[in-house]
């Protein structure tokens, strides 16, 4: 009997280590693929262009617009941002729109948020949250247009890793401002459950011809998880929910944080290193151009005394920086529960992802291939 045992375990980790190792060629072979774009229908272009003249009716002057102009997009749909010129000379609107159900749903939600937070927010401290001036949808186009601060990005000047710590550390400075409307506190609600509800939300996903292999990496990924983050020490409140340089309005000399955008995920009661984890992850993936998914599977080898990338100490030693007083393996678990709702967000609230194997397998099946099937990964 425990030799039969023997047999099926040998057997369900050689079946799993062959579908990581041909995951890992398709991965590398799908760098090479290109993207694809769904064309817009003649309806949605109509009703874009119904928000659009409002937007005008409103001093929005679209003559003189960024790169993210509506000229230059005419070809994709989902959740998209189109910058106006305002009536004031440092004054912008922006426009976001959506035809897909949960982006539309995502929309929404930002405009609650944005409000509530500016009401709850002490006056010198508002103009750091849009504010929305106009909302709705016509047919099943969903949109909101808010006023903030036209700024020039200054990210093109960031030609070092120092540079980018620097624009990330700026930007979690003025995100403290905003944390005290949350209420601020410990350990309201058990980590654990947070882990469960984020992997019972990820399942669905991960249904397919392979589902036995991914789902067993992702239980023992979240036991592992479960055992290692601790309440005790961890802050709950107000978080943005998608924190990364691109959501920072920020303007140079010297530099400054003047707004923060897209408010949709954002949560009430909820772990508040998750901003800080993933603007210093997502800054990390973009200036060394790595997937969040092989960077959660170098660290959590690392924990097992593993993680052979020569990039593996650069990120190590960023996570000190930003989480000194926890150990390596709490920095480790916070990376992974970060991973957790960002892919879980990014699935729930965007069609294109879920139909996207590319980005699945880069940025789901890169993380499970570094965890066990089983709990215990640290001995």
């Amino acid at each position: 009997m425990a030799r039969q045992r023997r047999q099926r375990l040998r057997e369900r980790q050689l079946s799993s280590r062959l579908y990581f190792d041909a995951h890992k060629i398709l991965v590398r072979i799908s760098h090479w693929l290109p993207s694809m774009t769904v064309s817009r229908s003649r309806a949605q272009d109509e009703s874009l262009q119904t928000v659009l003249n409002q937007v005008r009716s409103l001093g929005g002057d679209f003559e003189d617009v960024d790169a993210r102009s509506f000229a230059q997009l005419p070809t994709q749909v989902g959740s998209h941002v189109y910058l106006s010129k305002g009536a004031g000379d440092h004054d912008a609107l922006v426009v976001k729109f959506s035809e897909a159900g949960r982006a539309g749903e995502e929309i929404t939600r930002a405009q609650q948020i944005q409000e509530r937070v500016r009401s709850l927010l002490p006056e010198e401290c508002r103009e750091l949250i849009p504010e929305p001036i106009l909302h709705g949808h016509i047919g099943s186009l969903h949109y909101l247009v808010e006023r903030e601060i036209s700024v020039t990005h200054p990210r093109a000047d960031w030609t070092s890793w120092n540079q980018l710590m620097d624009a990330c550390a700026v930007s979690l400075k003025a995100l403290e401002k905003v944390h005290p409307v949350g209420q601020v506190r410990q350990h309201p609600r058990e980590p654990s459950l947070l882990v469960e509800s984020l992997k019972g939300q990820l399942q669905p996903y991960l249904q397919g011809r392979f589902q036995f292999i991914r789902l067993r990496h992702l239980d023992g990924m979240c036991a592992w998880l479960s055992s290692v983050m601790d309440a005790n020490g961890l802050e709950f409140g107000l978080v943005h929910g998608d924190f990364h340089l691109g959501n920072v309005l920020l303007e140079g000399g010297p530099l400054r944080v003047v707004g923060i955008v897209d408010w949709g995920r954002a949560q009430w009661d909820y772990p508040l290193f998750v901003d800080r984890y993933t603007i210093v992850l997502t800054a990390f993936s973009e200036y060394w151009n790595i997937d969040l998914g092989k960077m959660v599977n170098e660290a959590l080898r690392a924990t097992r005394g593993g993680g052979r990338a020569r990039w593996l100490n650069d990120l190590l030693q960023a996570l000190t920086w930003l989480d000194p007083a926890s150990s390596t393996q709490e920095r480790v678990a916070r990376v992974v529960f970060t991973w957790l709702h960002h892919v879980v967000g990014n699935l729930v609230n965007e069609e294109s992802r879920r139909s996207d194997f590319l980005w699945m397998w880069r940025n789901i099946d890169t993380a499970l291939d570094g965890a066990p099937m089983k709990t215990g990964m640290v001995g």
